[in-house]
């Protein structure tokens, strides 16, 4: 009764392990506040920073994509251009008659077109497909020059050859040369078909600043953004010079369509920020603003010019920070005004600026919620510190577990016998969820230790039936399936023995090679299960004429060998007459044989003494059966015996 009442009264007296709780919990409490408190202005400063790590990343994979189309459109310039110089002076003289081939004239003085045939496909005499290809050749006095039709005539082969592949990727392929002439590559646009007769195609704007007076640094020229109303399209142009010896000779160029990149640039940006392309120049490509649409589009506009102040502004800010551009092509200024960041990046072929303006609200303001969510998370951790603190304070549970632990650290190097008879001590006693654990641990080491009994047992009596089935597998594995006779691995074996014990006691032995004659044509004939039970009859009566000690082995198809070693070895002859006499005697029908039903050819050699080596033995006993299917088969040959 007194224990009880002590127990009773301690019950209401606060023990040690809850004022230990209490303090580590405010403690605790101030520590994670400070944390979550420095923890907030870092994270602040670090997503700020990396906001703008993010965009400039966003834009060099976005320069990467929007260069795929004009990095590709400069490759094929240079493909076509290497081909075309190589066409070129390969190409034989191109005589008046050949070039009629691929043009015709609009009556006397009228401009020269392309064949119709080659737009809906015709092959050349080089035997290449040429289709979608139109042409045209501004009227002019007389005849058109050989070397300008020859220059032609390449250029449309090449077309042909090469537009096709670049047909996916862009609108269409062009050619054109100084002296007004253009080939198009364009399915469903018959182009020079079509085109004016009056059209001088080298005093347009496009061509004509390719030609060496308006373009003496021959430098690659790409076009104003414009739309174009045939592809129904927003579209650059792109066209190579392609000169020789300072000779103009022909310009390569593509049609690039850019309405996915438009949209992207309209639509596809950070959240809260806007995208546009500027010209180096100063001049405005494309706006998308902040409602997600276009604002101007069309034609390259003069910044200067536009009525636009916000847009000048950034480009002259980012005209004096150019030079500020990072290894990865990206340079940011701050736009104080609009209280934004500008990034951009130049973008290959026509030089363009891409352009992103990322305001400076939308980057705290989403590096305030990344703040919001360190401080929320130490709010949190606090209440799962102090909850953790009083539930591992309460609880009495190192020892028992340092015990259990010992047990299982036991059982896992083997010693599952010590925990299962008692030798470790475990909380077994405990009343609660480790003691009960302590008991199954140990109920489990005892049936663990049980089992390992009856395991040891069980591999033991496993071990002897894999003995016994590899000993089954070695005999199988010298055993042929369809005959039952020995195979070619069990000769090879047995023939090794014979021989070396020949030429350590100067015995002899005897190898008979023995083949089916026609069985080929047999199993043509009678078809291959009837082959195979043929092989089986004689494999069988082979087996029953041998006498003890020799040996019957299926060497390969409907090829057998017969092993003689020692003093049988004698009697080889008068065994091998036999084996040839009773197959023929099986009398198994052959139509296909002239001798009207199955028969042997058989090759016998004998070696004794120190020449008696497997592969002389074979050879020779191989070449006799070769010379009794030479003399007629159905007959045996006997190989000249060596003195010993």
């Amino acid at each position: 009764m007194g224990a009880e009442g002590a127990s009773l009264d301690d019950a209401d007296t606060p023990s040690m392990a809850a004022q230990a709780a209490a303090r580590l919990s405010v403690l605790g409490l101030l520590i994670v506040g400070l944390v979550s408190l420095v923890g907030y202005f870092f994270v602040f400063d670090w997503d700020k920073t990396q906001a703008l790590e993010r965009l400039s990343d966003f834009l060099v994979q976005r320069r990467a994509l929007e260069n795929t189309l004009f990095d590709e459109a400069q490759r094929n310039g240079e493909r076509f251009h290497a081909l075309f110089l190589d066409d070129y002076h390969g190409a034989p003289p191109l005589d008046e008659a050949e070039f009629g081939r691929y043009f015709q004239q609009d009556g006397t003085d009228g401009p020269w077109r392309t064949r119709p045939e080659f737009y809906h496909g015709l092959r050349d005499r080089e035997g290449g497909l040429i289709a979608g290809v139109s042409g045209f050749i501004a009227a002019g006095r007389g005849a058109v020059a050989p070397d300008h039709a020859r220059r032609l005539v390449v250029s449309m082969r090449l077309l042909g050859r090469l537009g096709p592949a670049w047909s996916g990727a862009f609108a269409n392929s062009t050619i054109s040369t100084p002296e007004n002439g253009s080939l198009l590559y364009w399915p469903g646009v018959p182009w020079g078909l079509e085109a004016a007769a009056d059209l001088r195609p080298a005093e347009g704007s496009v061509i004509a600043s390719t030609l060496v007076e308006h373009n003496p640094q021959r430098r690659p020229v790409w076009t104003a953004l414009y739309h174009d109303l045939t592809a129904d399209a927003w579209t650059v142009t792109y066209q190579r010079p392609i000169d020789e010896d300072g000779r103009h000779l022909v310009t390569f160029g593509h049609d690039l369509l850019l309405n996915a990149m438009l949209n992207r640039l309209a639509s596809d940006h950070p959240p809260g920020a806007s995208s546009f392309l500027l010209g180096a120049d100063g001049s405005l490509i494309a706006h998308a603003g902040s409602e997600e649409r276009m604002a101007h589009i069309g034609t390259q506009i003069d910044l200067e010019t536009l009525g636009d102040p916000a847009l000048l502004r950034r480009y002259r800010l980012l005209v004096a920070a150019v030079g500020q551009r990072g290894g990865d092509g990206v340079w940011m200024v701050e736009d104080r005004e609009d209280h934004a960041w500008l990034a951009a990046t130049e973008l290959s072929g026509p030089g363009w600026w891409y352009v992103i303006s990322y305001p400076k609200e939308v980057i705290a303001d989403r590096a305030r919620r990344a703040a919001n969510q360190v401080v929320i998370g130490g709010v949190v951790l606090s209440f799962l510190l102090v909850a953790m603190v009083q539930l591992v304070m309460r609880r009495r549970v190192a020892r028992p577990l340092a015990q259990l632990a010992r047990a299982a650290g036991a059982v896992g190097t083997g010693q599952t016998a010590l925990v299962a008879s008692g030798g470790l001590d475990l909380p077994i006693g405990e009343r609660n969820e480790i003691g009960v654990l302590a008991r199954a641990f140990r109920e489990m080491a005892m049936r663990v230790r049980d089992h390992e009994v009856i395991l040891e047992r069980e591999i033991a009596n496993r071990t002897g039936a894999l003995e016994e089935a590899n000993r089954r597998l070695h005999s199988l594995s010298e055993t042929d399936g369809l005959t039952g006779l020995f195979n070619r691995r069990a000769l090879d074996r047995d023939l090794a023995g014979h021989c070396a014990l020949a030429r350590g006691g100067g015995g002899a032995v005897a190898l008979i090679m023995v083949d089916i004659d026609y069985f080929k044509a047999y199993n043509d004939a009678e078809g291959h299960l009837a082959g195979d039970d043929a092989l089986r009859k004689v494999a069988q009566r082979l087996l029953s004429i041998l006498r003890p000690g020799d040996t019957i082995y299926r060497y390969g198809g409907e090829e057998m060998a017969v092993l003689i070693g020692g003093a049988g070895a004698d009697g080889a002859v008068g065994v091998a007459r036999r084996i040839v006499d009773e197959v023929a005697a099986l009398a198994i029908p052959h139509p296909a044989s002239p001798f009207g039903v199955i028969t042997l050819s058989a090759g016998l050699a004998v070696l004794r003494g120190e020449a008696t080596l497997p592969k002389t033995l074979i050879s020779r006993a191989d070449e006799q059966l070769y010379a009794a299917k030479r003399g007629g088969r159905n007959v045996l040959v006997v190989a000249p015996t060596d003195p010993a």
